[in-house]
């Protein structure tokens, strides 16, 4: 047997547990390596996060640095707030919660290429590719809510599985109701990943019959307000209003105004910039989401063709490699390759997962439920504008893709003799 099917045999006689914990030890030592030489500034959203968590141990209303209380997601803060209470607030403490998240994500990778129909070779490959996938490596040094809301999308799409395949319903209906709900505190950018509930209910409803599929429908719902509920009353409670954060408006608007290039723009350089302190002294901070979401609606109406061709623009600037710029390239550091090493790696992964979506279609037509969660979170992000990190979420799901590709290149064919 020649050398390569010998391998493949053996790591897919290799107990699961086993490769996991390969990869965990791979991708913890990555991420504490780079937390050993990366500078972690606490400002802009870290220093918010860090304010509102220390804010949550302390049993005090959750207000950010300029002291609005919906503006930023509440999901990642609340989550450090939970240790913060326990361990103190830091950035040891922060890091040592996204190495936790971290392994959590890496075993869901794992678990989602054994659920699809893929080996354990395959889910090795994908838990190595997560554990050197560079911008999630990266991103566990930093206070991100990222950290937070990859696993949670990651497991809302087991949950999803495992309900089409009526495996445990009622107890993945609960996990993935709640999943998905607390995926939308940590980050409204999951949103239109919840559509997948429905489809795996019909599918499940084929499975069984309406009643008992009703009921599970029901539990998810009773999980995902059970997730969402508290939050929204103290929100209301702070504000008068209903809703998941107060930025939506703003960053809608950002999108979407004269100004707009699919790329983050500050709102100085929007119409709003001119009088944006005199107004922002004068509307709280529900009103402001109301006022810019009006705003950039009534844009949006006025230049329907420019909207749309901007929106266009946004899916594409979503898949676009993150190269570095002039002012990281004459520095000409370790960061810079590293960069480079990141962008190497996001081609590769376009192209595997772009080749896997095609040809695995048959061999694994599971992985439909991959493609769609891609799709679905890919759509909403041209809403409002571009931001590189804002994709962490799907990547895994890219590795998976390709993972499931080179294990089904490298395995033993049966006409070779090797069953």
């Amino acid at each position: 047997m020649p050398t390569l099917a010998r391998l493949y045999s053996r790591l897919e006689a290799t107990p699961v547990a086993v490769l996991c914990a390969l990869c965990i030890a791979v991708a913890i030592t990555v991420r504490l390596a780079i937390m050993q030489i990366v500078p972690v500034p606490i400002e802009s959203d870290a220093l918010s996060y860090m304010l509102m968590a220390e804010d949550f141990a302390s049993a005090r209303a959750m207000q950010d640095e300029f002291g609005q209380h919906l503006f930023f997601s509440a999901g990642y803060p609340i989550f450090l707030g939970i240790f913060f209470k326990i361990f103190g607030g830091s950035l040891v403490v922060v890091q040592t919660i996204n190495l936790l998240l971290a392994a959590l994500s890496l075993v869901l990778v794992m678990r989602i290429v054994l659920l699809v129909g893929g080996g354990r070779v395959a889910a090795l490959l994908a838990g190595i590719g997560y554990s050197i996938w560079i911008p999630a490596a990266y991103g566990t040094a930093f206070v991100l809510k990222e950290n937070l809301s990859t696993p949670l999308l990651l497991l809302v799409l087991v949950c999803v599985i495992q309900l089409a395949q009526g495996v445990k319903p009622r107890f993945h209906a609960f996990l993935g109701g709640l999943s998905y709900g607390f995926g939308l505190l940590a980050g409204a950018s999951s949103m239109f990943v919840g559509i997948l509930f429905p489809v795996a209910f019909l599918i499940l409803w084929k499975r069984s019959n309406f009643a008992e599929t009703a009921q599970i429908a029901a539990l998810a719902a009773a999980a995902l307000i059970a997730a969402l509920g508290p939050w929204l009353a103290y929100g209301h409670a702070q504000t008068g209003a209903i809703m998941l954060n107060s930025n939506s408006g703003f960053n809608l608007y950002l999108g979407n105004n004269p100004a707009a290039d699919g790329h983050f723009v500050n709102i100085a350089d929007t119409p709003m910039g001119a009088n944006w302190h005199d107004y922002r002294a004068q509307a709280d901070e529900v009103q402001m989401s109301r006022d810019l979401q009006s705003k950039a609606v009534e844009w949006i109406h006025e230049n329907p063709v420019q909207a749309a061709t901007l929106a266009g623009k946004k899916l594409l600037l979503f898949w676009m490699p993150n190269i570095p710029d002039a002012g990281e390239i004459a520095n000409g550091n370790a960061h810079v390759v590293a960069r480079w090493l990141d962008v190497a790696q996001f081609v590769a992964l376009i192209a595997l997962g772009l080749i896997a979506a095609i040809a695995l279609r048959r061999a694994y037509p599971k992985t439909r439920w991959i493609i769609a969660a891609i799709g679905l979170f890919w759509i909403l992000h041209s809403a409002a504008y571009i931001i590189v990190r804002y994709r962490e979420p799907i990547m895994p799901l890219l590795i998976v893709l390709a993972a499931l590709l080179v294990a089904h290149w490298c395995r033993p064919r049966p006409e070779a003799g090797y069953a």
